[in-house]
């Protein structure tokens, strides 16, 4: 550069030169900026990926939690509405033996008032024949003692 200072050629050597340099390292910084670039786009899909797991996890975790909240409300629903069945049935079974049992004992009843009433017939029967038997051993023991 001292060689041709202060000579008008000097722009000559230094320009294209320079120019050289210059054009060498825009290459070379646009090269790093489009590797930066790419590690950068690299980088966020990456992040990106992890974010999409993440919330994917999070989701699931979430619908087992709604799942098993769901399910046990529908466990509850189910035993309560098993135990109102229960009782329910239970009742119409206690009002069909509660009917049964009722025609049961008033047939029974009406059964034992009519054996009680022949029975009554029968010992009224008897003891007329009792009364006229005595009265008939009663007047053979007073006739011999007349005659």
């Amino acid at each position: 550069a001292d060689v041709n200072r202060g000579i008008s050629d000097e722009t000559v050597y230094e320009t294209p030169l320079r120019q050289l340099a210059d054009d060498a390292l825009r290459r070379r910084m646009e090269a790093e900026m489009a590797d930066a670039r790419r590690d950068m786009e690299e980088q966020i899909r990456q992040f990106q990926q992890e974010v999409d797991r993440r919330m994917e996890q999070q989701a699931a975790r979430v619908h087992a939690i709604i799942e098993q909240r769901v399910q046990q409300q529908i466990d509850a629903i189910l035993v309560s509405e098993m135990e109102k069945v229960r009782v329910m049935v239970e009742e119409k079974v206690q009002g069909r033996v509660r009917a049964v049992v009722q025609r049961e004992v008033q047939a029974t009843v009406c059964e034992m008032q009519i054996r009680l009433a022949m029975l009554t017939k029968e010992n009224e029967r008897l003891r007329a024949a009792f009364l006229a038997h005595l009265d008939r051993a009663d007047a053979e023991a007073w006739l011999p003692s007349f005659s």
